[in-house]
C-alpha cells in the first residue's frame, strides 16, 4: 500500500492567495541598501574609527596639560585651583565632543563623513 502524496506547496491555492502571502512575509523587510547608501556606511565607519582615535588622543593631552597646570598647586587651595586657567588642549576636546554629539542628537555628520569624501 502506498503512502499519501503530500500536497504541494501552495497547492489548493489561487495566485492571488499566494501573492498575498508573500507580501505578507515581505511586509516590514527592508529593501536591499543601494551603492550609495553602502559607501556612505563606509565613510560614516571610517570616520568614526578616526574620531574615536583622535579622541583618545586629545583625552590624554588634555590630561597631560591639565596634569602639568596642577603639578604646583596644593589640592586643599581653593582660590589657586580656582584661578587655574583652562588649558587650549581642553578646547580642542571640548569640540571633539560637541562634533559627536552633534551626530547623536541631530544626525549631523561632518563633510568628511559622506560618501562623496571616501
Amino acid at each position: 500500500m502506498s503512502r499519501p502524496r503530500r500536497p504541494r506547496r501552495g497547492a489548493g491555492r489561487s495566485a492571488a492567495a499566494r501573492a498575498t502571502v508573500a507580501a505578507l512575509l515581505t511586509l516590514g523587510a527592508e529593501p536591499p541598501p543601494n551603492r550609495a547608501t553602502l559607501d556612505c556606511r563606509a565613510a560614516r565607519v571610517a570616520w568614526s574609527r578616526a574620531a574615536g582615535a583622535r579622541l583618545r588622543e586629545l583625552d590624554q593631552a588634555c590630561a597631560a596639560a591639565w596634569e602639568r597646570l596642577l603639578a604646583d598647586i596644593p589640592p586643599d587651595d581653593e582660590a589657586a585651583l580656582a584661578a587655574v586657567p583652562e588649558p587650549p588642549e581642553q578646547a580642542l576636546l571640548d569640540a571633539h565632543h560637541a562634533a559627536i554629539q552633534a551626530i547623536l542628537d541631530h544626525d549631523r555628520w561632518p563633510r568628511e563623513a559622506h560618501a562623496h569624501a571616501v
